[in-house]
């Protein structure tokens, strides 16, 4: 009598573990149904992240090459023969297919200092407008001629200075193929190495700079303004108030000169708002006669003009590229 008065507590017992487990395999269900939609939106929002990333890359490879296309060796970049676009970094800006917008400037070589010819003194001034205190300044522009002369009878003491900083290496001891071997030298770091790359060549061989195509931060540097000013011109050289006549500057660290060497800059924003930058070091020499300028050196360019582009995304559209 008393298992039969127990069956039907026993008969619920195992209805409720029967519904918990119910309930506990929807529930890991409904849980891999949310899983698996959540991985397939990510999938999905991926893939169009990358098919917009590689258009956005692709308007900037072509804004890149419109730059291109556009250089003639010799002509005077201020007049009108040059063309769209200036010599001296002034910002274009443009349409693109789609609604998106671009912004090209080209930099004659020429207004940049160039590691392989400048003196210690135009280095030293060079690095101390960008930060470097008076010793870091001798000591790392001691350090650039040391890296791009030839080997003397102090190569061993060379090598000791690198192996004292931790070095694996020592000093190069011939000229820089690109200015991108700064991070090499002794005493640059990860921070003046970025400073220091938008202001510097190797393309000209010459000693002096043309400020009429320097980058604007160059100019402030080299007629005394603070570190801070130049700083702030190399995140956003244009729009800027800098006298380029080179009145304020040494008469040993100026000259007129051009060269067939630019760089160009084009900076894309589309109207899906992706970005690219395609900067490249390009030689012209040549291209007065039809051939396409040679690029040289590809650089992972920096955007200058994000809040431009979006202003002009956003307003009356300018011409087309």
């Amino acid at each position: 009598m008393s298992r039969l008065a127990r069956r039907p507590g026993r008969l619920r017992a195992d209805q409720g573990v029967a519904l918990v487990l119910v309930v506990w395999g929807l529930g890991l269900i409904s849980l891999m149904i949310l899983s698996f939609m959540i991985e397939a939106r990510l999938q999905a929002r991926s893939a169009i992240d990358v098919a917009l990333g590689a258009e956005a890359e692709e308007l900037a490879d072509a804004a890149f090459d419109i730059a291109r296309s556009a250089l003639v060796v010799g002509a005077d970049a201020s007049s009108a023969a040059a063309g769209r676009f200036r010599h001296d970094g002034a910002p274009v800006f443009c349409t693109l297919p789609r609604g998106g917008v671009a912004e090209i400037d080209v930099a004659d070589e020429a207004g940049k200092v160039d590691l392989n010819a400048a003196s210690p003194k135009l280095l030293r001034r060079l690095l101390a407008g960008l930060g470097a205190n008076g010793e870091q300044a001798r000591a790392i522009a001691a350090s650039i001629v040391q890296f791009r002369s030839a080997p003397t009878d102090d190569l061993g003491s060379g090598r000791r200075a690198y192996a004292a900083a931790g070095r694996a290496f020592g000093p190069k001891r011939a000229l820089f193929e690109t200015p991108l071997e700064l991070d090499q030298v002794l005493g640059i770091t990860p921070r003046l190495f970025r400073r220091l790359l938008p202001l510097t060549t190797v393309s000209t061989r010459r000693a002096i700079v043309d400020p009429r195509w320097s980058p604007p931060a160059l100019v402030a540097v080299l007629s005394g303004a603070s570190s801070k000013t130049a700083r702030a011109l190399l995140n956003h050289p244009f729009p800027n108030h800098v006298d380029r006549s080179g009145a304020d500057i040494e008469a040993d660290e100026v000259g007129s000169a051009e060269s067939p060497f630019f760089t160009i800059h084009a900076e894309v924003l589309t109207a899906a708002g992706a970005r690219f930058v395609r900067e490249g070091l390009v030689e012209a020499r040549g291209a007065s006669s039809g051939d396409a300028p040679k690029v040289k050196e590809w650089r992972r360019g920096r955007p200058h003009y994000s809040s431009a582009l979006r202003r002009a995304l956003g307003a009356s559209p300018p011409a087309p590229c």
